[in-house]
């Protein structure tokens, strides 16, 4: 079933589960960490439910329909949200003027396939206005239109929207999953296990410290981190200078998932030194600064982190203030 989605056996099995006992509702919202195969996800289902060869829940893969679909030049497709079309890598909101424009496309009925489908990528970043707007269509959706929201900060749609979406939670992948995909990206299947073992369950993790300066960048950074952390007095601002002068303007959202991970990592063996952890080269540094009173002072900051940011405060003060929080 859908054997291009790597991992999520559950969620497959439920999708065309849906479809053969003609359950599929109108809304549903993929849910779950970054980097997981979430909008991938969507569009394979997307292209199963439009393929006319589709048989035992596998598109055929060689018709109009799902070259049209790989191309993402299917008629009855609409995508919103970064990520996904070429040009909107780095769109920061979705904006009303948008869902006016999905209200004109669903308007018409399915012109190839038995629905008009429509995947919202990162739908947290629906502006106020522009969530409202879509509010109103889901409230009355037409007929053969089936919308997939996707996000990995759910929390932040407004509930109305989420009320009227079926959730559908995505976990972490294995190890192993993602080493298969870096494998059929042509990394060897050393370097592959070793970068499945510390992309925490995330294939867009993975493929990005896949890239040499990005993994040079990953030690770097967290070697400062560590060393920020131990820190007395000035040296601490000095290593959140040191930290924020590594990070390359496209590496400023690994950082935001490297400080995520190492705060999940401190919490871990601050509870058990045994513990699983992400960044397993550095296991016997997080132990030397494992304690719970540090671990809680740094998850605490990581969130203030992230709302300082919100707020456009510098990087450089956001991270001398996580530094100060954590060196207790």
């Amino acid at each position: 079933m859908l054997s291009k989605v790597k991992g999520h056996s559950g969620i497959k099995r439920l999708l065309i589960n849906l479809v053969e006992n003609e359950r599929l509702g109108h809304a549903y919202l993929f849910a779950g960490p970054e980097g997981v195969g979430k909008a991938f996800t969507a569009l394979q289902f997307f292209t199963f439910l439009s393929c006319p060869n589709a048989r035992d829940g596998e598109p055929c893969g060689q018709c109009h329909v799902c070259q049209t679909m790989a191309n993402l030049e299917f008629p009855d497709l609409h995508i919103l949200g970064p990520g996904i079309l070429p040009g909107h890598e780095h769109q920061r909101t979705i904006k009303i003027q948008e869902i006016r424009e999905l209200g004109e496309f669903i308007n018409y009925p399915p012109m190839q396939g038995p629905y008009k489908m429509v995947l919202i990528n990162d739908a947290h970043l629906m502006t106020t206005e522009a969530a409202n707007a879509l509010l109103k269509v889901l409230e009355e959706p037409p007929s053969a239109t089936l919308f997939i929201l996707v996000s990995a900060l759910d929390g932040r749609l407004p509930i109305t929207i989420r009320s009227r979406c079926t959730g559908v939670w995505f976990g972490a992948l294995e190890p192993g999953e993602i080493a298969q995909v870096l494998q059929e990206q042509g990394v060897s299947p050393d370097r592959a296990g070793m970068l499945g073992r510390v992309a925490g369950g995330s294939v867009r993790v993975a493929l990005q410290l896949s890239e040499p300066e990005a993994w040079a960048f990953r030690q770097e950074a967290l070697g400062h981190l560590l060393q920020g952390i131990h820190a007395q007095g000035l040296q601490r601002y000095a290593a959140a200078r040191q930290l924020i002068e590594a990070v390359p303007k496209k590496w400023k959202n690994l950082l935001y998932t490297l400080l995520e991970y190492f705060a999940i990592d401190l919490l871990k063996v601050s509870m058990d030194p045994d513990a699983r952890v992400v960044n397993e080269d550095f296991l016997d540094q997080i132990r030397q600064a494992a304690s719970t009173e540090r671990a809680v002072a740094f998850a605490r900051g990581l969130l203030d982190l992230d709302r300082k940011q919100v707020y456009n405060v510098s990087l450089r003060a956001a991270m001398e203030g996580l530094l100060l929080g954590a060196n207790r």
